[in-house]
């Protein structure tokens, strides 16, 4: 598949193959599936619970083509959207997401960048995904070899939007998509077509743009969260390995734990990074990072957490423990006792891992 760009008058055009790709054959078969369906009118794209670029750009990228060929879709997702860089992105590009808080029913549903079973929908037509998941969907575009989900949707852009005039920040929201998930084209899961997809949106891109969303401003708390973390007793330190937790967290400060994660494991001498905290009393919240080819993230959550609360990629991942609503009840003196058996039970749980 050629997908090298065309020049002229010093712009890009974008090369549209001559028959679509297995990609965009899926696609349009999830398309004319919708297109037949007489029972409603409700069409979804959903996002796993707290997007990230790459899920964000996509969605986006999802609605732009059912509009172009007369389907109004609307994208969802169920948490909070609190990392800087995603607040940023949305704010300079203006992308049009709506947060629910309950398990949507009904209508036809595109899970992009997940499942069904990480999202807040039961079902789904068709999911486009770069991780290995299982699905019950109709129709599925699985690419685990693909570093980010940006690069797939790529190829259905440009096969229905053929001139990207007017189409300058959502090439700008894909290119921070496979930059951040691919980690600036430096993990070892990418290919070809990311760098292929990589140079085709840098010519459409918002240049400026994509310069502030990379080097967003850190917000006063990442600082806060810093020093909490290092008082004795918030961390460990073991081969390569640093795990810190950063104590309570609203909603809308969670995501500091991927910001750290991604800090930390630029320090000499550390290798993997696992960051935790305690998200509205509610729930014990994971970002894992690491360098080590020999360590996939996702099954190393999992394992610890079980396959129900983690995931991830090999060299990223996350995980969410919900641990009921007995915390709410606790007096003011009980809280930090619980912070300590919680620090207590992770540090076991990778020491002994």
């Amino acid at each position: 598949m050629d997908n090298k760009d065309t020049m002229k008058n010093n712009k890009t055009e974008v090369t549209v193959m001559q028959a679509p790709s297995d990609v965009v054959k899926e696609f349009e078969k999830a398309v004319l599936k919708i297109k037949k369906a007489k029972d409603t009118d409700i069409i979804r794209i959903i996002l796993h619970n707290i997007p990230d670029p790459d899920a964000i750009s996509c969605g986006w990228a999802i609605k732009a083509v059912l509009s172009s060929i007369g389907i109004e879709a609307d994208i969802y997702h169920s948490g909070e959207i609190s990392h800087m860089q995603n607040v940023t992105m949305n704010n300079l590009l203006h992308i049009p997401l709506e947060m629910v808080s309950e398990t949507l029913e009904g209508g036809i549903n595109i899970c992009v960048d997940c499942t069904p079973s990480n999202s807040c929908v039961n079902d789904a037509l068709l999911v486009i995904d770069h991780h290995e998941n299982i699905t019950n969907s109709e129709f599925s575009i699985i690419r685990p070899n693909i570093g980010a989900c940006a690069t797939i949707v790529w190829e259905v852009v440009k096969h229905y939007i053929t001139d990207m005039t007017d189409y300058k920040a959502l090439a700008t929201s894909l290119l921070i998509g496979i930059r951040t998930d691919t980690k600036d084209m430096s993990s070892e899961n990418i290919s070809q077509y990311d760098f292929d997809a990589w140079q085709e949106l840098y010519y459409h891109s918002d240049i400026e743009k994509v310069q502030k969303i990379m080097n967003y401003d850190k917000p006063r708390y990442y600082y806060d969260k810093m020093i909490t973390m290092n008082k004795e007793g918030n961390f460990i330190e073991k081969d390569g390995m640093f795990v810190g937790g950063v104590e309570f967290c609203s909603a809308k400060q969670r995501d500091v734990i991927a910001m750290l994660g991604d800090d930390y494991l630029r320090r000499e001498g550390t290798t993997s990074v696992l960051i935790f905290c305690l998200t509205d009393k509610k729930y014990i919240d994971v970002s894992m990072r690491t360098r080590l080819s020999s360590l996939n993230v996702g099954d190393y959550l999992k394992k610890l957490f079980g396959d129900e609360n983690a995931g991830g990629t090999s060299y990223q991942g996350g995980a969410r423990i919900e641990f009921g609503e007995f915390f709410n009840s606790m007096q003011e003196d009980e809280t930090s006792k619980f912070w300590e058996l919680v620090c207590a039970r992770v540090f076991n749980k990778i020491t002994d891992g």
